[in-house]
């Protein structure tokens, strides 16, 4: 009996419509190289589109110095996809433009595409955080979610962000930290990719959110009329949450109103077999006990929840205290 060796098969090409070719699209190459590397049966070729002239052919070119096919086109991403043809291909976004990503949201609702995007924010109180997403066809709720939040962020979005984001306007700190939060999202794109070029469901929550480079916490938007206690609102939310919410971790509250954008991080803690809110973060990191404190603990309780609202209310996105983005 003789062993035969089979040939392998030539990879098909999947074409990755990625809307930007700056430098968040530009600090992908490597997941999208080594997402090809792995492969042995798909070949990604990702077709950057950005408006600024020669951008997107100059990325296509160092992508392919390096080893990667890509195409470009000068364009507007949104509108770009609405002259795709029906396919299944993924789409990413690498755009400093929040309301660009929220339209490009809209203009893709009810195709077969998944969409993976991905956007680092500057705070009002100078942390840096990281946002990213992957909206799958059908899911409609995580779309909704993500369009309500990126319109609220763009309207309290201040101009030429990205120089105060990682640029030369910059915290020292961020740009120290701007690879590792590079990382993050380049994980994502590798992970995610796979499973949709096999047809599979994205991974992990539909809204992401991550404070130092590495722990990913859903998000979940809730818009209203005025700003709410914080933690009512997260026990309302925890009665009947959008998305699975894990035990013992936290998750972040995207509080929209017509003011502004308001972040709260919550924990739920397993106690005696009861999921309880037993803390709720705002932005500065500020602690309100939940509801249910021990009587004897009240007086705390309520100082500490009366401080970590005035807080939160100085650190709101507004217009007048806004945030800075980029890709």
């Amino acid at each position: 009996m003789t062993n035969k060796r089979i040939a392998p098969k030539a990879k098909s090409t999947v074409t990755v419509l990625n809307g930007g070719a700056h430098r968040g699209a530009e600090r992908n190459l490597d997941a999208l190289l080594d997402w090809n590397q792995l492969s042995s049966r798909h070949a990604l070729v990702p077709r950057y589109v950005d408006p600024v002239p020669g951008r997107a052919a100059a990325l296509a070119d160092r992508a392919r110095e390096r080893g990667l096919p890509a195409e470009s086109i000068e364009g507007r991403i949104e509108e770009e996809v609405r002259e795709l043809p029906a396919g299944t291909e993924p789409l990413i976004l690498n755009l400093d433009r929040a309301d660009t990503i929220a339209e490009v949201l809209r203009t893709t609702e009810g195709t077969a595409r998944t969409t993976l995007g991905y956007l680092l924010v500057k705070l009002p109180t100078k942390e840096l955080w990281a946002l990213r997403f992957a909206i799958a066809p059908r899911d409609t709720e995580a779309r909704s979610m993500a369009r309500r939040l990126f319109t609220a962020i763009a309207n309290i979005t201040a101009p030429r962000g990205s120089s105060f984001v990682v640029g030369e306007r910059a915290e020292s700190a961020h740009v120290a930290a701007e690879p590792r939060f590079r990382a993050w999202m380049a994980a994502h794109t590798k992970e995610n990719l796979g499973r949709v070029v096999a047809g599979l469901p994205p991974d992990g929550w539909p809204l992401e959110a991550t404070a130092d480079g590495s722990t990913s916490r859903p998000m979940v938007v809730v818009e209203g009329n005025a700003w709410r206690d914080p933690a009512v609102l997260a026990r309302e939310l925890v009665a009947s949450p959008p998305v699975p919410l894990i035990r013992g971790e936290d998750f972040v509250i995207a509080e929209i109103t017509p003011e502004g954008v308001r972040l709260h991080t919550v924990r739920l803690r397993l106690t005696d077999g009861d999921i309880r809110v037993t803390g709720l973060l705002a932005v500065t990191r500020d602690v309100l006990p939940s509801p249910e404190s021990d009587a004897g603990s009240s007086a705390d309780a309520s100082h500490a929840r009366a401080t970590a609202i005035e807080r939160s209310e100085r650190t709101t996105a507004t217009r007048l205290n806004p945030l800075y983005t980029t890709d």
